[in-house]
């Protein structure tokens, strides 16, 4: 179809219009006398608009500082808001959503003494079924570093806030460079309706009234945690280690999603020192790894932008984007993309570009 012709009226309201825009651009002393016109509630609509994107809600950030290992504020529609169910809970964890292709995830530091009771509180209420830990360090009496909020020998349980939850480590797998653990986390708070909770309360059918009644009011969920303990913070990890290590992330996350009877996945949450660098490197490299799977483009630079996005600071250090980089082409060759050799070439360039750039 043609376009509808422009009438000789309409000719002449395009010419005046267009002959009274500078091609130069409005001189600073023009826009501020045009400023100046607007009333201050159309100022401080004009500058919402402007900073809405990026805004964070800096009174819930200030109200609970104390109960974050650094002053990190977090946006305040992408943080992690906790039920308050009994007296004492709060509703403040230091924690963010991070939801890229449809995968949902949590980016959290590490919990501490004080506040790793909610760490299970997201867990167990969200239905995770997947958590990482990168702390290459824990210790229950030096508050700087990851406090071991999980049992790490098969057979040891963990009780949490008066048995409010209960962590039995099942089976421990010692992997190169990690650890898999097969958890079982019982509570009695209530928990998502998901298709495991289904299954579980179809097998509870099999069994009498007694045991019923007991599981009624404490329920169990499988959860995996995988704890990879070779990555010191602000150091060059080993890529043969972290690669495969994201590999086999990335493959129990698909599994995971093969396996859900319904449409909600859980998010997996991925934990680090301070939320900041290596927790949203594994973050983008999983994701990277799951298309790399299933041989569709990628692109390194655009993910770790969405990632800085829902997490401030994601990237505040050069080495985690140039390990990131790095890393992109391990997982390549894991995912056949390219050949060992080649990949491990590319590697080596960018960490000894990085480290130049260092004595500059």
């Amino acid at each position: 179809m043609a376009a509808p012709k422009k009438g000789p009226h309409l000719r002449k309201r395009l010419s005046r219009s267009s002959a009274s825009i500078n091609p130069d651009g409005e001189k600073p002393s023009e826009f501020l006398a045009h400023f100046e016109r607007f009333t201050t509630k159309q100022r401080r609509t004009m500058f919402d608009q402007v900073t809405a994107a990026s805004r964070i809600n800096c009174k819930t950030f200030l109200a609970n500082k104390e109960k974050a290992r650094f002053p990190i504020p977090l946006h305040e529609k992408k943080r992690v808001v906790l039920n308050v169910l009994k007296e004492g809970d709060s509703d403040y964890f230091p924690a963010t959503y991070a939801c890229c292709e449809r995968d949902d995830y949590v980016i959290m530091e590490a919990p501490t003494k004080a506040n790793y009771r909610d760490y299970w509180r997201l867990v167990w209420r969200d239905g995770c079924k997947i958590c990482v830990s990168l702390s290459d360090k824990l210790s229950d009496s030096d508050e700087n570093l990851c406090y071991p909020y999980w049992p790490s020998k098969e057979g040891e349980k963990m009780q949490i806030d008066e048995n409010r939850f209960e962590i039995e480590c099942l089976k421990r797998n010692d992997m190169k460079g990690y650890v898999v653990y097969d958890l079982r986390i019982t509570s009695t708070d209530p928990s998502l309706d998901t298709g495991m909770s289904k299954a579980v309360r179809g097998s509870k059918q099999k069994t009498d009234s007694r045991e019923d009644d007991k599981n009624e009011e404490k329920k169990w969920r499988p959860l995996t945690l995988m704890h990879f303990e070779a990555w010191p913070s602000d150091t060059w990890p080993d890529l043969d280690l972290l690669g495969p290590f994201v590999h086999a992330l990335s493959r129990r996350e698909v599994q995971i999603m093969r396996q859900s009877v319904d449409s909600y996945v859980p998010p997996v949450v991925i934990q680090s020192h301070d939320g900041l660098g290596r927790g949203p490197v594994v973050w983008v490299s999983t994701i990277l790894m799951k298309d790399i799977e299933k041989k569709e483009c990628f692109d390194v630079e655009d993910l770790a932008k969405k990632c800085a996005k829902s997490r401030p600071g994601a990237f505040h250090k050069k080495i985690h984007f140039c390990v990131l980089l790095a890393l992109a082409f391990r997982l390549a060759s894991l995912g056949g993309w390219t050949a060992l050799e080649d990949a491990r070439t590319r590697m080596k360039d960018i960490q000894k570009a990085y480290e130049d750039s260092l004595k500059k």
